[in-house]
Parts: C-alpha cells; sequence; structure tokens
C-alpha cells in the first residue's frame, strides 16, 4: 500500500529524551523523520495534544564520533501500543535554524541512499 505523505520519511535509529510533567526524564528511540516530525518509541504513554520538550542525538555527518544534541518541542500526535513501548508521531517545534539545517542534510543524504 502506497503512503500518501507529504514528505518522505527518513529512517534512523537515534537516542534521545523527552521531560515530562512532572519533570522525569525519559529515553527515547527516534525511528524516523521528516522535515515536519517524528516518529519515536518511548516506555511512557504519552498525551495526545500535549508539547514536551525534547532532544534528540544526532550523529555526525560524516561518520565521526561526535554527535550534535538537537532541543527541540515535540506536540504528540499519536500514540500506539507496539510491545511493550509505545510509537509516537509527534511534530517539531522550537528548532534552531542550525539544527534544522542539519536535519535538512541528513534528509537529503538518506534520499541519496547514503546513510
Amino acid at each position: 500500500m502506497a503512503e500518501n505523505r507529504s514528505q518522505s520519511r527518513m529512517h534512523v535509529v537515534w537516542n534521545g529524551a523527552i521531560r515530562l510533567p512532572t519533570l522525569h526524564i525519559v529515553q527515547v528511540k527516534v525511528l524516523n523523520l521528516t522535515d515536519a516530525g517524528m516518529q519515536f518509541s518511548c516506555s511512557e504513554n504519552l498525551r495526545i495534544g500535549q508539547k514536551y520538550e525534547m532532544q534528540i542525538h544526532v550523529p555526525d555527518l560524516n561518520g565521526g564520533p561526535n554527535t550534535t544534541v538537537v532541543p527541540c518541542f515535540a506536540e504528540c500526535l499519536y500514540v500506539i501500543l507496539s510491545g511493550r513501548e509505545f510509537r509516537v508521531g509527534a511534530k517539531f517545534s522550537g528548532l534552531s535554524p542550525k539544527n534544522n539545517e542539519l536535519l535538512l542534510k541528513w534528509s537529503e543524504r538518506c534520499a541519496r541512499g547514503v546513510a
């Protein structure tokens, strides 16, 4: 079945963290990204419509050992229970121009099949 999406997904496995309203920090795994949002897995059932503070650890574009910590906000659009984890779809906001450019470079790289 073909997807009806305005942006193609970039499949990744990146670490991240999200801050709950209780101020508890939960580790997440970012599974895919688009220009507008992402899907990630986490151990907590997030609230649809809630905006969360988040950090994504984006690998070096050249394959080096360093990562860039990308802070942003993630607005929860959907939550699906998948085994013992929840899959969360979220919309980005609050990305700095520099970090937005980094994610766009990763997207271009994945579109070329280089990642």
